[in-house]
């Protein structure tokens, strides 16, 4: 249940790259309620990222819809 209007989910997807060269991550975000952002910092929500060999990244949610109940979607392009 949420909390507030604005409310933050970190670390809810961790996106992995088993790739043994450095790439560069997207999140296509089709939702107007929700922002998608890699790590979990909210004062930097970055939603294109390198990410080194054999590494991995969280991705966040901060919700801002007045529903207690909701969907995204979204979808990452990498390089």
């Amino acid at each position: 249940t949420k909390q507030a209007l604005s409310q933050a989910y970190l670390s809810i997807i961790i996106l992995n790259n088993p790739t043994n060269n450095t790439k560069t991550y997207t999140i296509n975000n089709r939702s107007n309620e929700n922002k998608l952002f890699f790590g979990e910092n909210l004062n930097s929500q970055q939603i294109k990222i390198n990410i080194p060999a054999q590494s991995s990244t969280p991705i966040s949610l901060l919700s801002q819809s007045p529903q207690d109940t909701q969907s995204t979607t979204f979808g990452i392009q990498t390089n």
